[in-house]
């Protein structure tokens, strides 16, 4: 009586090890566990590919602010010689013969008219003065609640240069 009682026992103990490592299975290759991992994973990703952009567009808005600049210089000299061409008076003596020059092939060469003497060169307007407290305006905005889409919509600047400022000051990265 006692072996059949000791083997009733072991097969009991037997079962509910069976019970308890399948259990312990289940809970390891739960779904839901493998799917929130794997979630916060591509949202660890989706983060990367964001600071990668976010890096991406900013140096693309300083490239773009760079060439703006560099626009209006090259206007600025287009109207400076295009106001020194409509300076440019032609002498009474030269309306009525011009004077033409040969050249080797035969061919009269244009006439070669000379500045006026009082004429002087134009200097290029220097660009306009940016704000030099820009940085404690966006400050000011932040603390009172704004947000750096916002602060760069009201001030004018790229998003960029706004969450620079604030990543500067708080040394965090806004989202």
């Amino acid at each position: 009586m006692t072996f059949g009682l000791y083997l009733l026992l072991t097969i009991f103990m037997m079962l509910l090890v069976m019970v308890w490592l399948r259990s312990l299975v289940v809970r390891r290759l739960k779904p839901d566990r493998l799917l929130g991992e794997l979630r916060g994973e591509v949202q660890g990703l989706v983060a990367e590919l964001n600071q990668t952009g976010d890096r991406h567009v900013s140096l693309l808005e300083d490239r773009i602010d760079t060439l703006h600049g560099l626009i209006r210089d090259a206007d600025r000299e287009i109207d400076a010689l295009r106001l020194l061409l409509e300076n440019v008076s032609v002498s009474p003596a030269a309306q009525t013969s011009p004077a033409v020059e040969p050249t080797r092939e035969g061919v009269a060469a244009p006439p070669v008219e000379s500045l006026p003497e009082e004429a002087e060169p134009l200097e290029p307007e220097p660009p306009p003065p940016r704000e030099e407290a820009i940085a404690d305006t966006v400050r000011r905005l932040s603390d009172q609640g704004f947000s750096p889409e916002r602060i760069s919509h009201s001030t004018g600047m790229a998003i960029g240069e706004v969450e620079l400022i604030l990543s500067l000051r708080k040394g965090q990265r806004w989202r």
